[in-house]
């Protein structure tokens, strides 16, 4: 089994990953997707990039930036 990260949880504007992420789907024919939204803790020092969890609204319910184009390109694959 093979890590390959598609997407950059912290830059959120960072698709440098994908392509990697989908030549590597294509070499096994098998992926697992984690998407998801940054939620933590008050004490820890990512906190300032949290984009979701308590206090935090969405007008829809769509993957947060680049995951809903990874997760295309890789069921493309």
């Amino acid at each position: 089994m093979k890590f390959v990260g598609g997407y950059d949880f912290i830059d959120t504007r960072d698709g440098s990953g994908i392509e990697n992420a989908v030549i590597a789907a294509k070499k096994v024919c098998f992926a697992i997707l984690m998407p998801g939204a940054l939620s933590f803790g008050l004490e820890d020092p990512l906190v300032k990039e949290q984009a979701d969890g308590e206090m935090f609204a969405h007008a829809d319910l769509g993957l947060p930036d680049l995951q809903q184009q990874l997760l295309d390109v890789t069921l493309d694959t």
